[in-house]
C-alpha cells in the first residue's frame, strides 16, 4: 500500500477500524504534516512525528539533503488524536527554528532528571545532616583527617546558623547571608567574629560540591564581607630572637622540634600538623616534604634544611613513629594529630619575655630574613606557596624601621 493511500484525516472512528497486518503499517494524518500512527502485527498503535532533521545532513546523488528522523509521541488511545496533533505541531515549530526535537526532548528529560536527583539530594544536603551524620561529605572529610576541633566547629555553626539547620542548603541565598552579616555588624560584632563563622559555613558547601557534582549552590559568591584590619608584618628583633632561642631550649621536645621546623621552613602550622611521615622524600642528597593540606589546596614541595631533617628524624626514632603516623601525634588521643599548641606557645613567649607574637609570625620572620639574606623573591614565593609574586612582595618586600632610619640619617648628614 502506498503512502498516499495510507493518508487520511485521523478520527476516532477511522483509527478504531484499522486492523493489524502481517507487517508493521503506517498511517499518515492529513491535518498535521509529519504525524503518523504505527500499527504493529500484535495491534500496538503508536503516534510518531517524522521530520527532516535540521542538524543531520546526508549526501545523495542529487546533492545534500536533511536526514529524516522520527520521534515517538505516545501510544493510542492513551494519547488522544488531538494531543498527538498538538505535540506534533509543537515539534514542527522547533524544526522550523532549526532545532532538532529529539535532542531537545533528551535535554528536557535530562533537566527533569537532574531536578529530581537534586530534589532527592536536598533531603540529605542540609546543614544538620552535614554536621551530625557520619555519612555526610563534611563529616567524612573531618573524620578522615581526624580533626580534633570538629566538635568546636559544629558548635559555632549551630550557634550562628541554627535557623537554617533543617533547610536544604540549596535554598539558602546570598541575600540571606548578607542580611546575617549586616545584623551582626549592627550588633557590634568585629569583622573577625563575622568572617570566621562564614568561613566554616562555606567549607560545608565546598565539601558538598566536591562530593556531589550535581550540587552547585554557592551563596557565598559575591558576598560583601567586612574587611579586617591589616596588621603590620611582625618579626623578631635581634634581642627577641636571642631570648626566643634560649627559651625554646627549655620547652618539651615535641614543641621544640615543631617550632624549629616552622621557623626554619616558613610553613604554616596546619601544613606541618596535617602531614604524615610518608610525605617526606629524598631527592639526591636533599630532603623535601610534599605538603597536601595547604591553604590554597595545591600540593607543593617544602625544602627541609639539613638541621630540620636531622631534628625530625631524631624525634621520629625516639617515638617509634611509622610512615602513616602524623608528624606530631596528639599526646593524649591515639591516632589523632596534634591540633592546638596555644598554651605551650603562650608559656614560651612568657619565658622569652616577648609580647604580641603569633605562631604564624614565625613564617613572617622566616620570609623577612630570607629576603634580607638575598633569597630571590620568586624562589621565596614557591617556598611559601603563594600563587603569585605580588603577594610575596606586597607582604614581605618591605624595609625595616632601622633601614628607614638609616636612610633619613644619611640624608640629614648631607
Amino acid at each position: 500500500m502506498s503512502r498516499s493511500t495510507n493518508k487520511f484525516n485521523f478520527t476516532q472512528d477511522k483509527l478504531r477500524r484499522l486492523t493489524p497486518a502481517e507487517k508493521v503499517q503506517r498511517y499518515y494524518d492529513e491535518k498535521v504534516h509529519g504525524l503518523f500512527l504505527q500499527v504493529t502485527p500484535n495491534g500496538v498503535r503508536t503516534f510518531y512525528f517524522m521530520y527532516a532533521n535540521p542538524e543531520l545532513l546526508v549526501e545523495t546523488k542529487s546533492g545534500v539533503r536533511k536526514k529524516s528522523s522520527q520521534l515517538k509521541l505516545g501510544r493510542y488511545p492513551t494519547l488522544s488524536i488531538e494531543d498527538a496533533r498538538k505535540a506534533a505541531s509543537e515539534k514542527a515549530a522547533l524544526v522550523a527554528r532549526g532545532i532538532d526535537p529529539i535532542r531537545n526532548h533528551r535535554e528536557r528529560v535530562a533537566e527533569v532528571q537532574a531536578e529530581e536527583s537534586l530534589a532527592k539530594l536536598d533531603m540529605k544536603l542540609t546543614l544538620e545532616f552535614q554536621l551530625d551524620n557520619d555519612e555526610s561529605a563534611w563529616r567524612q572529610y573531618t573524620r578522615r583527617e581526624k580533626l580534633k576541633r570538629v566538635e568546636d566547629t559544629v558548635k559555632i555553626l549551630k550557634h550562628h546558623f541554627g535557623h537554617w539547620l533543617q533547610s536544604p542548603m540549596s535554598s539558602v541565598k546570598r541575600e540571606q547571608l548578607q542580611g546575617w552579616i549586616e545584623e551582626r555588624i549592627r550588633n557590634g560584632a568585629s569583622p573577625g567574629a563575622i568572617n570566621r563563622p562564614l568561613a566554616y559555613y562555606a567549607s560545608v558547601y565546598r565539601r558538598c560540591r566536591l562530593a556531589h557534582p550535581e550540587f552547585s549552590s554557592d551563596p557565598f559568591e559575591g558576598l560583601q564581607k567586612p574587611r579586617e584590619k591589616t596588621t603590620l608584618v611582625r618579626y623578631f628583633t635581634d634581642e627577641e630572637r636571642e631570648r626566643f632561642t634560649e627559651a625554646l631550649e627549655l620547652q618539651p621536645e615535641y614543641f621544640q622540634i615543631l617550632v624549629f621546623t616552622l621557623w626554619r621552613t616558613g610553613a604554616r602550622k596546619n601544613e606541618i600538623l596535617g602531614s604524615r611521615w610518608h610525605q617526606i622524600e629524598k631527592r639526591g642528597d636533599r630532603h623535601y616534604m610534599k605538603l597536601t593540606d595547604t591553604k590554597n589546596g595545591e600540593e607543593r614541595l617544602l625544602p627541609l634544611p639539613a638541621g630540620v631533617f636531622k631534628a625530625l628524624s631524631a624525634w621520629r626514632l625516639s617515638q617509634g613513629l611509622k610512615d602513616r603516623d602524623w608528624l606530631f601525634p596528639s599526646p593524649r588521643v591515639q591516632g589523632v594529630r596534634l591540633t592546638s599548641i596555644q598554651k605551650q606557645w603562650a608559656k614560651l613567649l612568657d619565658d622569652a619575655k616577648i609580647e604580641t607574637f603569633r605562631v604564624h609570625d614565625l613564617r613572617h620572620d622566616f620570609a623577612t630574613s630570607s629576603l634580607a639574606n638575598g633569597t630571590p623573591p620568586h624562589v621565596l614565593q614557591r617556598i611559601l606557596g603563594h600563587k603569585d609574586l605580588a603577594t610575596t612582595l606586597g607582604r614581605y618586600g618591605h624595609v625595616t624601621p632601622e633601614e628607614m632610619h638609616d636612610a633619613v640619617d644619611k640624608l640629614g648628614r648631607q
